[in-house]
């Protein structure tokens, strides 16, 4: 009986999302994944609703288990990888982008932010590679990605800058005017 009606649960649980009611829809969704653990949908919906609440630990064990049965799918992937981008885990973010440019080289969301993270972990280097990789899908977001890596070195120069002049101001090494 149980195994007829999760499939009902699973849309019972659409329903109140999309109505808003996110108690009642993780209540339904969850009843699902009680019957049965490895539906993707529902996995990938309660994830959805924690991440909307920004509680990305406890979306993460359910975006896990969706990209676990449905590895293929961009939209779960992705959502995994803005997950532990979320987390500030972006090396794990990248992993999960990377899977998606596998499966799709011209989903440029996915190289998109798969170069942000590499500029967000310090590798310049990556980033650049990554904005010529993008530059062939969409050159819109290519040019984003590289101004963003410029700033983002730029934003670090200032910073170290006023560091060391803080650090020599403390030394007084600074001469007094």
């Amino acid at each position: 009986s149980d195994l007829n009606n999760f499939e009902a649960r699973f849309y019972l649980g659409k329903s109140k999302q999309a109505l808003k009611k996110d108690d009642e829809a993780i209540n339904a969704f969850k009843e699902v994944v009680k019957i049965k653990p490895e539906h993707a949908d529902a996995n990938f919906e309660l994830g959805n609703i924690y991440y909307g609440r920004k509680d990305y630990d406890t979306a993460l064990p359910f975006y896990q288990r969706a990209v676990k049965t449905n590895f293929r799918d961009p939209k779960m992937l992705m959502a995994l990888g803005d997950n532990y981008s979320a987390m500030k885990k972006d090396d794990y973010a990248i992993v999960q982008y990377l899977k998606v440019e596998e499966f799709d080289k011209t989903n440029a969301d996915a190289i998109y932010k798969t170069g942000l993270a590499y500029i967000t972990i310090g590798n310049s280097i990556a980033a650049r590679q990554t904005a010529q990789r993008l530059q062939k899908v969409d050159a819109e977001k290519a040019k984003k990605l590289t101004e963003v890596d410029i700033i983002y070195r730029w934003a670090w120069f200032f910073i170290l800058y006023f560091v060391f002049i803080l650090l020599i101001a403390s030394f007084g090494l600074v001469a007094e005017f």
